[in-house]
């Protein structure tokens, strides 16, 4: 881990607003562009300003994993923002460093735990586990605003209700995501992978770097098992996830080959300015996961 330090890099200005679709000529730099490997002995990240037209523009911002997890891509928006919406930072009021965290952080006062996994992990579809190297393909799914409506109103009412309204959101999908991985594989006995954000103080939760760590989150289906009966287990285990990710050290993530990552950011504008965000996907994931679920939910909604 470096100390603070500034460090020099080129900010391409990029002019997309004579082609005859500026937004798409755009869109396929930004896919092409992230995934290009980093050099290790080069900054772990990579910015461009592509101008559409006087009034319009997109930021591109990469940030390699091993120096960023999702908030601090929010932080580094936000403080990119007051840079053009307040004074210029004096150079002696340095923000939060990583290095902090890493000494004196709540991974120094956890708990090694051995984790116990299932007996196995489900085969999808019947086909056997094994590492699919590190190259992976998305599905984007847009939630229609009529379901997403319906699924608002699920997590205020009874049952589903928690405490608060994204761990509602988390339960519920966590349940979808536990039925659909026994429906393909016929086990009973599931463990997926969930990020926890690690940012356990305000000062953490406004510092750039990698946070986020990997929990198991476990239930067992019975043979009468109903959406909600699957729901009170996946509540129930969620809690106990919150627990174990404030309290033990994280676990390998070969003990699970499947992953929801629950995303929600609120980016707000910047400096007064609406800005909507989208997350680009590189392409790349861990060898030993064959599914991964991102559910991203933004301020304006999912």
């Amino acid at each position: 881990i470096l100390p603070f330090k500034q460090v020099a890099a080129e900010l391409p200005d990029i002019d997309f607003s004579a082609c005859d679709k500026p937004l798409d000529a755009a869109i396929q730099w930004c896919d092409c562009r992230c995934r290009e490997m980093f050099r290790l002995d080069q900054p772990m990240f990579d910015a461009a300003i592509l101008r559409l037209s006087e009034s319009d523009s997109i930021f591109y911002l990469c940030l390699h994993h091993l120096i960023a997890d999702a908030n601090a891509f929010r932080i580094a928006v936000q403080r990119l923002a007051a840079f053009y919406s307040g004074p210029l930072i004096d150079d002696d009021c340095k923000p939060p460093q990583y290095s902090d965290y890493v000494t004196v952080g709540p991974l120094q006062n956890r708990a090694t735990v051995a984790e116990a996994t299932t007996s196995r992990l489900p085969e999808l579809y019947g086909q056997p586990n094994r590492e699919n190297g590190f190259h992976s393909s998305r599905i984007d799914c847009d939630i229609d605003a009529e379901l997403l409506d319906s699924f608002y109103d699920l997590a205020n009412r009874g049952q589903a209700r928690s405490l608060s309204r994204d761990l509602a959101h988390f339960n519920l999908f966590a349940t979808l995501l536990f039925d659909f991985l026994y429906r393909i594989s016929g086990q009973r006995q599931l463990t997926i992978g969930a990020p926890f954000h690690n940012r356990s103080s305000s000062a953490y939760r406004e510092t750039i770097g990698l946070f986020m760590e990997l929990f198991p989150l476990r239930v067992e289906l019975e043979g009468n098992e109903t959406f909600l009966t699957l729901l009170e287990k996946v509540k129930l285990e969620s809690t106990r996830f919150l627990h174990r990710a404030t309290r033990e050290m994280p676990t390998t993530t070969s003990a699970f080959n499947a992953v929801f990552n629950f995303i929600n950011i609120d980016f707000g504008n910047f400096a007064g300015i609406g800005m909507q965000t989208e997350w680009l996907h590189p392409g790349g994931c861990d060898k030993q996961h064959v599914l991964r679920m991102h559910l991203l939910q933004f301020a304006s909604g999912t």
